[in-house]
């Protein structure tokens, strides 16, 4: 069952902009240590900000609250080399899901043309133990 679908459209040159207006600060701000990490492999900086605040922005909307109670850093994107997108999650974000019996999270990206869009699908379990865990 689906608990909820978040879109992000965004683009990559605002997060550029922002990059030369706030250099580490924004790095700091916006992305969890993981994809801090990951950044010295993405296309530009810019493209990695942008990769992962439209995904922060479509998990919340997907989430249905917003960023009202969530952080930046309670949620992330990664994608390791070879393998799909997923969505990492902070110990408390983590634990909100679990009660709120979301079991998986789906992430996908698309970008051309100076934009990037992420797609979030949450979905809820059927209810039996083994569905009330979500993939780490």
């Amino acid at each position: 069952m689906i608990h909820g679908i978040g879109t992000d459209l965004l683009r990559i040159e605002r997060c550029e902009e922002l990059y030369a207006r706030q250099g580490e600060r924004a790095l700091s701000k916006l992305l969890m240590p993981e994809e801090r990490a990951a950044v010295p492999q993405a296309k530009s900086i810019g493209y990695a900000i942008a990769r992962a605040f439209a995904a922060k922005e479509a998990f919340v909307k997907a989430l249905g609250t917003g960023f009202h109670g969530v952080s930046y850093q309670d949620v992330g994107a990664l994608r390791e080399a070879k393998q799909r997108p997923r969505l990492i999650f902070s110990a408390a974000m983590q634990a909100r899901l679990e009660a709120l019996g979301i079991v998986q999270a789906h992430l996908s990206f698309t970008d051309e043309a100076g934009m990037i869009i992420a797609f979030v699908v949450l979905e809820c379990g059927d209810g039996s133990p083994a569905s009330r865990k979500m993939p780490g």
